[in-house]
């Protein structure tokens, strides 16, 4: 039953939420744009960390879409203007395809401001989680039952990636409770005090 609440969570946590992921996965079915490989690795890791609902395809393809949606309207505008009908100036021309490239700039690097928020949020989520299994750790000299106290208390997204990591043990996509924490702590590499505290418990 647990588990089945589990998967329901999970189906209903990899839908897209926002109107930024909307419009990346709506990108993605109408125009989808392939990306080389390093890119594409750096976009799924600010995805993968922050569990963002798009794929980089998604991501790039909404990028590339805004800027026809701007730029094609513009220059069209712009050589009506000049073949005497009805349109837009070149200073104002010129001065939409600057806005233009500054917000297609802006959406690209989107998901990057998306990750370094959830790291900010996170971290701050993080000394609780090790003040809970610290705490239960004195009494009961379990990792497990630990790590699920820290779950069944601990609210947000910390909870949330606990109870992940403990059905990740369940499903046997790690061996143990230690090797799983052990993961965990590589995603916050960053983060030297919380690797140390996970090394030391």
């Amino acid at each position: 039953r647990e588990y089945k609440v589990f998967k329901e969570e999970e189906r209903r946590a990899s839908l897209p939420v926002t109107l930024y992921e909307k419009a990346c996965n709506f990108s993605e079915k109408a125009l989808r744009i392939r990306t080389d490989k390093k890119s594409r690795q750096k976009f799924q890791d600010a995805i993968a960390f922050a569990h963002l609902k798009f794929t980089p395809e998604g991501a790039v393809s909404f990028t590339l879409l805004f800027m026809l949606i701007v730029l094609v309207p513009t220059l069209i505008l712009m050589a009506t203007k000049l073949a005497g009908l009805p349109g837009i100036s070149i200073g104002y021309g010129i001065m939409a395809i600057f806005m233009g490239l500054f917000f297609t700039f802006y959406i690209y690097n989107y998901p990057f401001q998306l990750k370094r928020k959830y790291e900010a949020r996170v971290g701050s989520e993080i000394v609780t989680m090790i003040l809970y299994v610290v705490m239960y750790m004195r009494n009961t000299p379990s990792l497990e039952g630990a790590v699920k106290f820290a779950a069944d208390n601990a609210s947000g997204d910390i909870g949330y990636e606990l109870r992940k990591l403990m059905w990740d043990v369940e499903v046997r996509n790690y061996l143990s409770m230690e090797d799983a924490l052990i993961d965990y702590s590589r995603k916050w590499v960053k983060n030297r005090p919380f690797t140390d505290a996970v090394q030391i418990i």
